[in-house]
C-alpha cells in the first residue's frame, strides 16, 4: 500500500503501528539516508507511525491525509536549528512510496503521562517553572519568514478564529445544554480583542510531549518533542493543552510556569475570560472541554461562567 492508497482514518489504523507492515520500508529508508537499522521499535501510539531506530533515532511517517503535519514540523525544525532548545536534532526528511518521512535524535526520558502522579508537589511546581523558561525562549525566538511559510498550508491566528466560531456550536450540541450553547456563541461574536501578540508556539503541550529524567528523588526536564502541531499563534494558543493537559489542571504549577515565562503575570478575571475564548477557538478545544467535564463527573453545566469556572478556576489567581 503507497500513501496515496490511504483514504479514511480506518485504513490508517490497521497499519500505523503495524511493525511487520512497515518493515521493508524502515529499512530502505534508514539505507537511503545512510543510517544503520539493526533494531526498530514502536512508539507509543499517536497519530503518525513512529519508530525508534536502535534506540538512538526516531523515524516518523506521516498520515498522508493531513499534510500539513510534515509540512508544519519539518519547517519548525529547519526555523529552530540554531536555538538551543530541549527539542530533538533533525537528521533527515524525504519522502519513499509517497509517504512523507522525517528523522530526528532520540531524547532518553519518560513521558510526563507516565511519571506524573508519582511526583511530589515540591518537584511538579519546580517542572513547571523551568518549563516556563524554556517556553518563554521558544515564543521569544523571532517569527522571521516561519509566518508567511505556514500560512500556505496552515490558518493564520485570525482565519482560524473565524473558522473555530462556526465550528464550535456544532461540536458542543450534545455536550451542553443549548442555553448554554448560545450563550457561548454570543460570547465569541462579541468578544473583542486588540492586541493578540504573534509568536512560534508548540500548540501541543500535553502529557506525551514532555519527557523527564529521575535525578534521585525528582524528576527533571529532558526534553520538549513532537512539533508537528506548532503554528503561528498568541501565546494564550499554549495555555489550552499546558494546563488542562500537561499540568492536569494543577493550578500551583500553572502559576509557577507563568511566573517563569512572564514574571508578575496577573491571572485574573479578564485573563481568564480571555482564556475561555482562546479555548473555544483551539483546534483542540473542545476535546479538552469534553475531557475536563469528564474528569468532573459530567456535571450539568448551567451557564458559560460555571464552564469556565472548571476550565479556568478562580483559584488559578490564588495559587
Amino acid at each position: 500500500m503507497r500513501a496515496n492508497d490511504i483514504s479514511s482514518w480506518e485504513e490508517w489504523k490497521e497499519i500505523f503501528t503495524n511493525e511487520v507492515y512497515w518493515e521493508a520500508a524502515i529499512k530502505e529508508i534508514c539505507k537511503k539516508e545512510n543510517i544503520k537499522c539493526h533494531s526498530v521499535q514502536k512508539g507509543y501510539p499517536g497519530t503518525h507511525a513512529v519508530f525508534m531506530i536502535d534506540g538512538v533515532y526516531v523515524l516518523k511517517i506521516f498520515m498522508p491525509l493531513i499534510p500539513n503535519d510534515f509540512y508544519s514540523e519539518r519547517d519548525t525544525y529547519l526555523h529552530l536549528k540554531d536555538v538551543n532548545l530541549p527539542i530533538p536534532r533533525l537528521i533527515a526528511v524525504g519522502q519513499y512510496g509517497g509517504w512523507n518521512y522525517m528523522i530526528v535524535t532520540k531524547i532518553e526520558g519518560e513521558a510526563v503521562r507516565e511519571v506524573f502522579d508519582k511526583m511530589t508537589e515540591s518537584n511538579k511546581i519546580e517542572i513547571a517553572r523551568g518549563l516556563g523558561g524554556i517556553i518563554a525562549k521558544l515564543h521569544g525566538y523571532p517569527v522571521g519568514d516561519l509566518s508567511d511559510k505556514m500560512n500556505a498550508y496552515l490558518s493564520s491566528w485570525e482565519l482560524l478564529q473565524e473558522e473555530r466560531k462556526e465550528k464550535v456550536v456544532k461540536e458542543l450540541t450534545g455536550v451542553l445544554p443549548q442555553e448554554v450553547i448560545l450563550e457561548i456563541g454570543a460570547f465569541l461574536t462579541n468578544y473583542d480583542e486588540h492586541q493578540w501578540e504573534s509568536c512560534l508556539v508548540h500548540a501541543d503541550l500535553t502529557t506525551d510531549h514532555l519527557l523527564l529524567d529521575k535525578d534521585g528523588e525528582n524528576y527533571e526536564i529532558a526534553g520538549l518533542i513532537d512539533l508537528a502541531d506548532c503554528r503561528i499563534a498568541p501565546p494564550e494558543y499554549e495555555w489550552v493543552c499546558l494546563y488542562t493537559d500537561l499540568l492536569s489542571q494543577h493550578s500551583p504549577a500553572m502559576q509557577a510556569f507563568m511566573n517563569s515565562y512572564r514574571p508578575g503575570v496577573k491571572l485574573d478575571a479578564a485573563w481568564r475570560r480571555k482564556m475561555m475564548y482562546v479555548t473555544l477557538t483551539h483546534l483542540y478545544g473542545v476535546n479538552l472541554i469534553k475531557w475536563v467535564l469528564n474528569e468532573r463527573g459530567n456535571p450539568i453545566i448551567r451557564s458559560m461562567d460555571q464552564l469556565q469556572e472548571l476550565i479556568w478556576p478562580k483559584e488559578l489567581g490564588n495559587a
